[in-house]
C-alpha cells in the first residue's frame, strides 16, 4: 500500500511531452485500462489534456478517461488495503497459535513441579494472592526438547526461578527471550542449561547477562574459550561432557562459587583450580582422577566437595586447610588411609567413605564432633576407636560390609543416633551398652553372627526397623514384645525352631519375615499381629497353622513356600485382602472351599503338591492373573476354572495326571501363557483355540497324535512346544503363524512336512529332531531367519538344494539320518558356528562343503 501511495503522488506532477496524436493516445489508455494498468492510463491522459485536448469534447473526453482512472486505481487501493488487513489477521492467528503452544508447553513444565497445576487459563482466574503462592512454588523448570523458537512470557511471572534447562530448542528471537528474562528480580541466581552452540548464538550483552550456566554437550572435551571468558559467572555445570582437562585459563573465572565438573574424563587438576577462592561447592564426581593439587588448600570458602568415582589412592595433607567445609563424599575411591588432617575439618557434618580400602581410622576422627551422618560402609575395618564415642551429634552410621567384629563400648555415647547399619560384618556378640541408643528407630545387624541377642535390645524402644537376617539365632528373647514400635521385623535366615508368645505384642508389625529358618510351629498369639500385610514363613517346617491366622485380615501377601503343610485351616478364609498366597512345594492334598472367599488374590502358586482336586469355589478367584498348579496329582479341573477370566500372565498346569481339559477352558481369553506340558492328554479341546491372545503354548509330553486345525486362529502365538508326543503329520495351517520364535516338533512321528511349513518366513528356531522324516519340502528353503536347525536322529535319505538358501543359520544338526551325500550348496551356509553330520553313512561330500567343515573345525 506504501508503494500505491507514493506511486499515487507521483503522478499529480508528471508531465510527459507530447509525441503524437489525442486519438493515438486515448487508444493506447484505454488498452492500459482493459488491463487495469489505471496508473499508465493516468499519466497518458494528464499528457494528453495538457498538450492536445483543445476542443470541449475532447476535454471532456480526457476527464471522463481521468475519472475513469481514479476510479480505478481507488478499487487498487482498496484491494492493497483489504489485502494488508487479512495479512495482518493472518499474522495475528499464528501469533496467537504460537503463543498457546508456548502457554501449553510452560504448563506441561510447571505440571511435573507442581502436582496441583490446573493450567495459566485457570491460573489467570485466581484472586492476586492466590497467584503469587503457586508462583512462588515454581523453582525449577524444564523447557528442553520442544523446538521452541522463543520463551513463553509466562517464565518471567516466576519470582523463585532457580534453574532454566532450555536444550534443544530453536531460539530464533532470543532478544525477546531475554526480554523476558530481564524482568526476573532474580536474574543474578537463575541457572540457565543451553548448548554450546545456543550459548554461541547469543549476543556478547545477553552472554553477559547470564550468571549461572550449564552446558550441555556429548562432544565436548576441551572447555569452550568464550566460556573461560564469561568472568561473571557464579555458578557453571560443565557436567556429562567428555571433557578431558581444565585449562590454565579456569582461574579467571574469580566468581564462581560453584562448578560442576562430574562425569567428565578428568585425570588431574591445574594448579590453577586454587585461584577460585569463592568456590563454596566443587563436584567432581565421576572422573579419572589419581591425585589432587596441593593447591586444593586455597579454596578455603569450600563447603560442599564432591571427590566420588574416582581413582584417588591418597588425599594431600593440605585438605586439612578446607576448614569451612561441611559435606565430603570420597566413596568409589581406592584409599587405604586418611591423613591425621582431616581432623581439622571441624564443621563436616556428612562423611562419605564408601567402597575404598580403608583398613583402619585415625583417633583424629574424635575431632569432628559436628557429624551428623557418617558413612563408613564397603571397607575393610576390623574395628572402630574408642574416639568414635565422641561424635555423639551423629544421627546416622553407617558401618556395612566391613570386617568388624565387636563395637566399642564407647557407641552408647552416640545418643541422638536413630539409624545404625552394621550388616555384612563379622560380630558375634552385641555390647549390652547397644540398649541405650534409645533414638534409634533403624537398626540393621544381618549377616553376621550372632547367636544371640542381649536382652538390653529390647530397650530400643524407638525401634521402627530391625533387620537380623542371616545370623545363627537360635531364639529370640521373651522381651522382645516390647519393641511395640515395630514396624518392620526381619529375622530371616537363622536357626529359629519357635517364637515367644510375646511375639504378638509387636501389635504395629505390618511386614515380618520369618523365613529359612526351622520353625514347626506359630504361636496362636500370632493372630494379634492385626496390623500385618506381609508375612514371609517361606523354608521352614511348618505342618499346620493355628486357627489364629485368620484373624490377620489386613494381609496382603502370605509366603509359606517349602514348608510341610498338609491342610489349611478354614479360617484361612477370613485374609480377605490377600492378593498374593504362595503355597508351592508343601504336602497339600486338598484346599478347603473358603478358599474361595480370597476374591482379591492376583497371584496363587501351588506347584508342587499333592492335589488330587480343586473346590468348585475356586472359580470364585476371578481376580486371578497367575496360577501355578503344576506338580500336583490333578486328574481333571473344575469346570468353574473358566470363571478366572482375568487370568493374563500364566496357567501353568504342567506335571499332573490330566487325561482331558474341561471345554471351560476356553474361556479364559485374556490368558498369553499357557503350560499344559506333562500330563496324559491325547487330544486338546475344541475350545482350547478360543485362546486367540495365546502367546506361548506347551503342550509337550503328551500323548496327542494330532493338532487339531483350527490351530490357526491363535494367531498372537509366537511359541509352541509339541515335542515328546506322538504326532504324524501337521495340518497346513501351520502354516499361519508367521510370528513364531520357536517351534519345537522333537520326539514325535512325523514322517512327512506339509509344503505351508515354508510360510513361517521369521522363525529363528526349528527343532524337527527326533522323528522319521525321509524327506523335506523344497519350501524348507523359504524359512530364511532360521538361526538354529536341528534335523537329528530322523530317516532323511536326501536333502533339497533350497537348504542352501538358510544364510542366516548358525546351528546344523544332521547327525543320525541315513544320508549318502550332502548338496554342495550346504557350502553356501557361510554363517554356520556348528555342523553336525555324525551318524550318517556320507560317501562324498563336496568340495565347498569340505571347505566349509574345515573352517569350522
Amino acid at each position: 500500500m506504501k508503494n500505491t501511495i507514493i506511486l499515487f503522488c507521483l503522478l499529480i506532477n508528471i508531465a510527459v511531452q507530447a509525441q503524437n496524436e489525442f486519438g493515438i493516445y486515448c487508444s493506447g489508455a484505454q488498452v492500459c485500462i482493459n488491463k487495469n494498468q489505471y496508473y499508465q492510463a493516468f499519466k497518458i491522459m494528464q499528457t494528453v489534456k495538457g498538450n492536445w485536448a483543445k476542443t470541449k469534447s475532447q476535454q471532456d473526453t480526457v476527464d471522463l478517461y481521468i475519472v475513469s482512472c481514479i476510479d480505478g486505481i481507488n478499487k487498487l487501493l482498496a484491494t492493497a488495503i483489504l489485502e494488508k488487513a487479512k495479512s495482518d489477521s493472518l499474522l495475528f492467528v499464528a501469533n496467537s497459535i504460537q503463543r498457546r503452544v508456548e502457554t501449553s508447553i510452560f504448563d506441561k513444565a510447571v505440571k511435573e513441579r507442581i502436582k496441583e497445576w490446573k493450567g495459566y487459563e485457570n491460573f489467570l482466574k485466581l484472586d492476586g494472592e492466590g497467584k503469587n503462592e503457586i508462583l512462588k512454588k515454581i523453582d525449577t523448570l524444564d523447557l528442553s526438547n520442544y523446538s521452541l523458537s522463543r520463551l513463553p512470557h509466562e517464565v518471567k511471572d516466576c519470582p523463585n526461578l532457580k534453574s532454566l534447562n532450555l536444550l534443544k530448542n530453536n531460539f530464533e528471537v532470543w532478544d525477546s527471550t531475554f526480554f523476558f528474562l530481564s524482568q526476573l528480580r532474580q536474574l543474578g541466581d537463575l541457572k540457565i542449561t543451553i548448548s554450546p552452540s545456543g550459548f554461541n548464538n547469543l549476543k556478547p550483552e545477553d552472554q553477559r547477562m547470564i550468571t549461572g550456566l550449564e552446558i550441555f554437550s556429548k562432544d565436548l572435551n576441551q572447555v569452550p574459550e568464550n566460556i573461560l571468558q564469561q568472568k561473571q559467572l557464579n555458578y557453571l555445570d560443565l557436567s556429562y561432557c567428555h571433557i578431558l582437562s581444565l585449562p590454565a585459563e579456569i582461574k579467571d573465572m574469580i566468581n564462581l562459587t560453584s562448578l560442576d565438573l562430574s562425569n567428565n574424563e578428568l585425570d588431574s587438576l591445574p594448579a590453577e583450580i586454587g585461584k577460585l577462592t569463592n568456590l563454596t561447592s566443587l563436584d567432581l564426581n565421576n572422573n579419572q582422577l589419581t591425585s589432587l593439587p596441593a593447591e586444593i588448600a586455597k579454596l578455603s570458602n569450600l563447603t560442599g566437595l564432591d571427590l566420588s568415582n574416582n581413582q584417588l589412592t591418597s588425599l594431600p595433607a593440605e585438605i586439612g586447610k578446607l576448614t569451612n567445609i561441611t559435606s565430603l563424599d570420597l566413596s568409589n575411591n581406592q584409599l587405604t588411609s586418611l591423613p591425621d588432617e582431616i581432623g581439622k575439618l571441624i564443621k563436616l557434618t556428612w562423611l562419605s567413605i564408601n567402597n575404598n580400602q580403608l583398613t583402619s581410622l585415625s583417633d583424629e576422627i574424635g575431632r569432628l564432633t559436628n557429624f551428623t551422618e557418617l558413612i563408613l560402609s564397603n571397607n575393610q575395618f576390623t574395628s572402630l576407636p574408642a574416639k568414635i564415642g565422641k561424635l555423639t551429634k551423629l544421627t546416622k552410621l553407617d558401618l556395612s560390609n566391613n570386617q568388624i567384629a565387636s563395637l566399642p563400648a564407647e557407641i552408647v555415647n552416640l545418643h541422638d543416633l536413630t539409624i545404625l547399619d552394621v550388616s555384612q560384618n563379622k560380630l558375634t556378640t552385641l555390647p549390652a551398652e547397644i540398649g541405650k541408643l534409645t533414638n534409634l528407630f533403624k537398626l540393621d545387624l544381618s549377616q553376621n553372627q550372632l547367636t544371640s541377642l542381649p536382652f538390653e535390645t529390647t530397650d530400643l524402644s524407638d525401634l521402627t526397623n530391625f533387620n537380623i537376617s542371616q545370623n545363627q539365632l537360635a531364639s529370640l528373647p521373651v522381651e522382645i514384645g516390647k519393641l511395640s514400635d515395630l514396624i518392620n521385623l526381619n529375622v530371616s535366615q537363622n536357626q529359629l525352631a519357635s517364637l515367644p508368645a510375646e511375639i504378638g505384642k509387636l501389635t504395629n508389625l505390618t511386614d515380618l519375615d520369618l523365613s529359612n529358618n526351622q520353625i514347626t510351629s506359630l504361636p496362636a498369639e500370632i493372630g494379634e499381629l492385626i496390623n500385618l500385610t506381609v508375612l514371609g514363613l517361606r523354608y521352614n517346617h511348618l505342618r499346620s497353622l493355628p486357627a489364629e491366622i485368620g484373624n490377620l485380615t489386613r494381609l496382603t501377601s502370605l509366603d509359606l513356600r517349602d514348608n510341610k503343610l498338609t491342610s489349611l485351616p478354614v479360617e484361612i478364609g477370613n485374609a480377605t485382602n490377600l492378593t498374593g498366597f504362595y503355597l508351592s512345594q508343601n504336602q497339600l492334598t486338598s484346599l478347603p472351599a473358603e478358599i474361595g472367599k480370597l476374591t482379591k488374590l492376583t497371584e496363587l502358586y501351588l506347584r508342587d503338591n499333592q492335589l488330587i482336586s480343586l473346590p468348585a469355589e475356586f472359580g470364585n478367584l476371578t481376580r486371578l492373573s497367575w496360577l501355578d498348579l503344576s506338580n500336583n496329582h490333578l486328574k481333571s479341573l473344575p469346570a468353574e476354572i473358566g470363571k478366572l477370566t482375568n487370568l493374563i500372565l500364566s496357567l501353568t498346569l504342567s506335571q499332573n495326571r490330566l487325561a482331558s481339559l474341561p471345554a471351560e477352558i476356553g474361556k479364559l481369553t485374556n490368558l498369553t501363557k499357557l503350560d499344559i506340558s506333562e500330563n496324559q492328554l491325547t487330544s486338546l479341546p475344541l475350545e482350547i483355540w478360543k485362546l486367540t491372545n495365546l502367546t506361548d503354548l506347551d503342550v509337550s509330553q503328551n500323548k496327542l497324535t494330532s493338532l487339531p486345525v483350527e490351530i490357526w486362529k491363535l494367531i498372537h502365538l509366537t511359541w509352541l512346544d509339541v515335542s515328546q508326543n506322538r504326532l504324524k503329520s501337521l495340518p497346513a495351517e501351520i502354516g499361519k503363524f508367521n510370528s513364531f520364535t520357536e517351534l519345537d516338533l522333537s520326539q514325535n512321528q512325523l514322517v512327512s512336512l506339509p509344503a505351508e511349513i515354508g510360510e513361517l518366513t521369521n522363525l529363528p528356531i526349528l527343532d524337527l529332531s527326533n522323528n522319521k522324516l525321509t524327506s523335506l519340502p523344497a519350501e524348507i528353503g523359504k524359512l530364511t531367519s532360521l538361526i538354529e536347525l536341528d534335523l537329528n536322529d530322523n530317516k532323511l535319505l536326501s536333502l533339497p538344494v533350497e537348504i542352501g538358501k538358510l544364510i542366516n543359520l548358525t546351528e546344523l544338526n544332521l547327525s543320525n539320518n541315513q544320508l549318502t551325500s550332502l548338496p554342495a550348496e550346504i557350502g553356501k551356509l557361510t554363517n554356520l558356528a556348528t555342523l553336525t553330520v555324525t551318524g550318517n553313512p556320507i560317501k562324498e561330500i563336496p568340495s565347498k562343503v569340505q571347505e566349509l567343515m574345515e573352517h569350522l573345525k
